[in-house]
């Protein structure tokens, strides 16, 4: 039976090492092999260390979805303001920075629960504008994204040089 709570320090090495898996970050970012090539291969354990501190900060939200021992899935959330007036109407916006649910979980209803929760997490904070962001071959995610009332914004693009 799924049971969704905080995270909390303790959770802190499963949930760096399921986002180090996830991300896999020396193959598929251009970015990261771009900083790499400079000498920074501490970026994956910093950036993650870095998320998982800030999330126990009032303007985060971790929330884990669990099934005994095992994190099933994951949202982190959290509050800041927007990149330009010209983009939205509002000053801050959210923004769903990291989901995830491992596989096996799957087509269950998890992503679509801990998206919710964290809209509802959001709402209670008198934030009415959420962003999310998803690559671009990852079909799924952008479909579940739309389904749930999530609509195709700024598209960003990149070089490697």
């Amino acid at each position: 039976m799924i049971t969704y709570r905080k995270a909390e320090e303790r959770d802190k090495k499963e949930i760096i090492a399921i986002e180090r898996s996830f991300y896999k970050f020396d193959e598929d970012i251009g970015a990261y092999k771009q900083l790499k090539k400079i000498g920074y291969q501490q970026i994956p354990e910093l950036f993650f260390e870095k998320m998982f501190e800030d999330c126990l900060e009032e303007e985060h939200f971790f929330l884990l979805a669990v099934d005994g021992d095992t994190i099933a899935g994951y949202v982190y959330v959290e509050v800041m303001p927007t990149e330009s007036a010209d983009c939205y109407e509002v000053k801050t916006v959210g923004h769903i920075d990291s989901i995830f649910v491992l596989e096996e979980y799957r087509g269950k209803g998890l992503g679509t629960e801990l998206i919710n929760r964290a809209v509802e997490w959001l709402q209670s904070k008198a934030i009415s504008v959420c962003t999310i962001g998803v690559r671009v071959e990852n079909e799924a995610a952008l479909d579940l994204y739309q389904k749930l009332g999530f609509e195709v914004g700024n598209i960003k693009l990149w070089k490697e040089l």
